[in-house]
């Protein structure tokens, strides 16, 4: 993550004072890989490669397929856990510069600073451990259960393979558990954050929407992974990820993405209607005044107020269109999109296997 001389603005905990709660183990392993005289892309490529290819040699050496060639399902497999601890880094790494954009809108000290950082970069130590136990081990074997599948997916070649397989999708499990409580836990942080911790002014929008860059990037980590293995179907024609699934993590990309900005919406929302009710009571008072200096044949008055009513009414139109939804509308259109993607791709799939190339 980015640092600078401030400690506020690194996110290091004051001197003297204890953080709210442990690191986890996904926390402590990236702050081991941020020691490595490596970039961070070259460490993430080093574990991927580090888990597949001693993978694809127990393929080779009990002849699943040909020495020197790979499986497209066994790349995904063991690049699936690597891409969520990459993803994982990468978003808290967003959410710390995330927070330092919204400084200028927060109401807490240099000490409530520091605290908010830890807790949008760090997870608890236990209930991510739990969750990844709960989710790996509950879903991690369940692939044993489709054996039918075996020989299409050249899975439980050998008994080292399966093994390694067992191994695999449990470790991709325990992530991808790890992923969803983290998920929660950041965004239901930036919603917090947003009610209890921001200074709102409907003229001063810009810092508001430094977190829908990191509502958006979660989505859009959710759904690039979401429609790789769309294309992977597509691509080796094997059954790898339902329509169910397709659309529950779209639903859930999509849902990342809207629910922590909903509070600031109705913040914003309100916000707007105080402005439009007091201009409102202002304009109806001005008009009062009008008709007073009217009836008193007051004409120099009477000019001076229709200019103010004319202020005021270019006021409500101006509060009428300052935006509520916290984000910029490139954003919201890249997500549309993105959500989009993969069920485009099941589309294409199902009209090829149906008029192109049928059973």
């Amino acid at each position: 993550m980015e640092t600078t001389d401030d400690p506020a603005d690194s996110g290091a905990y004051p001197a003297g004072a204890d953080p709210p709660y442990l690191p986890s183990w996904i926390d402590r392993f990236t702050t081991w890989l941020e020691r490595l005289p490596f970039p961070r892309w070259f460490c993430y490529l080093g574990l991927w490669l580090a888990l597949f290819l001693p993978y694809s040699g127990v393929k080779w050496w009990d002849g699943a397929y040909p020495f020197g060639t790979f499986n497209l399902f066994h790349l995904l497999l063991t690049g699936t856990s690597v891409y969520g601890l990459a993803l994982m880094h990468y978003l808290d790494w967003s959410a710390g510069n995330a927070l330092a954009a919204f400084r200028p809108v927060l109401t807490v000290d240099a000490k409530g600073y520091a605290d908010l950082r830890y807790r949008l970069t760090t997870l608890p130590a236990w209930p991510t451990l739990w969750m990844s136990l709960l989710i790996g081990l509950w879903r991690g074997p369940s692939f044993l259960y489709h054996q039918d599948l075996f020989a299409s997916l050249k899975l439980g070649t050998s008994t080292l393979a399966l093994g390694l397989e067992i191994f695999f999708l449990c470790f991709l499990w325990a992530v991808a558990g790890a992923f969803v409580y983290h998920t929660f836990h950041q965004l239901r942080l930036v919603s917090q954050i947003y009610t209890s911790c921001t200074r709102i002014n409907l003229f001063q929008q810009g810092p508001l929407y430094a977190f829908s860059h990191l509502t958006a990037r979660t989505a859009f980590g959710v759904l690039l992974l979401n429609g790789v293995w769309a294309m992977a179907e597509t691509a080796t024609g094997q059954p790898l990820v339902l329509l169910e699934t397709t659309l529950f993590f779209t639903l859930i990309a999509l849902v990342t993405f809207l629910w922590p900005l909903r509070s600031v919406h109705a913040i914003l929302a309100a916000e707007q209607q105080r402005l439009q009710d007091e201009t409102t009571h202002r304009l109806a008072t001005t008009f009062v005044e009008l008709e007073r200096r009217l009836d008193a044949g007051d004409l120099e008055a009477v000019s001076t107020l229709k200019t103010a009513i004319d202020s005021l009414r270019t006021k409500q139109e101006v509060i009428a269109n300052r935006p509520t939804w916290p984000w910029q509308r490139d954003t919201a259109r890249g997500v549309g999109a993105a959500a989009a993607l993969p069920l485009v791709i099941w589309v294409i799939q199902r009209l090829l296997e149906r008029f192109v190339f049928p059973s």
